[in-house]
């Protein structure tokens, strides 16, 4: 029989204790030059050349997201995209620097349940990204924006580089919902907040 105390280590969800003790701030900051920008941090993006900055850092929900090349996730998702690690890897690193002894829980078991989770959020990204893509190129049929032709912006640029345009989160969350995303999840893992007034936003 299992001890009390081995049934404790069991439950403990090791990729949500490292989330918990880091801030994504501090792990892309010791890297990347960040420059606040209101609630956000912006930076040239890790993953792609570029000269003016599109990869968005947010504090609150621990996630990033390149408006240039459509990368996209949390902390773990950084490490194994920037150092080719795999989430074992990745997990093990951070741990470390979490100061969290990997051998006190059942990896196994949490790493497992961890690396699902994290394959979801990134595929939840990804719809996001793709559904603001596909809302610019609609906008972008019938209307002009100046920012773009000032940027000489093609449409095969937005394209490539995944470059959207938000609009009302109610459509979004329609959208995700249409693909089984829950909205309770998407409130859960801070994609959506919900404002003073009781508005998703």
């Amino acid at each position: 029989m299992k001890s009390k105390a081995n049934n404790m280590k069991e439950k403990i969800d090791l990729a949500k204790l490292v989330k918990d003790r880091l801030n994504i701030i501090d792990i892309i900051g010791r890297e990347q030059k960040l420059i606040k920008v209101g609630s956000n941090y912006k930076s040239l993006c890790p993953f792609h050349n570029e000269k003016t900055p599109s990869f968005t850092v947010n504090m609150q929900k621990q996630n990033y997201v390149c408006y240039g090349c459509g990368k996209s996730g949390d902390i773990f998702s950084y490490i194994m995209e920037k150092y080719k690690f795999s989430f074992r890897e990745a997990l093990e690193k951070l741990a470390a620097e979490a100061n969290i002894n990997i051998k006190d829980h059942n990896f196994s078991d949490n790493a497992n349940k961890s690396r699902k989770e994290s394959a979801h959020y990134h595929t939840v990204m990804k719809y996001i990204a793709s559904y603001y893509n596909e809302n610019l190129k609609r906008y972008l049929i019938d209307n002009s924006m100046p920012f773009l032709e000032k940027k000489n912006i093609s449409l095969e640029k937005v394209e490539k580089y995944q470059l959207g345009l938000s609009n009302n989160s109610n459509d979004l969350e329609a959208f995700l919902n249409s693909k089984s995303v829950s909205t309770e999840y998407l409130i859960e893992k801070n994609i959506f907040k919900v404002n003073s007034f009781k508005k998703k936003i």
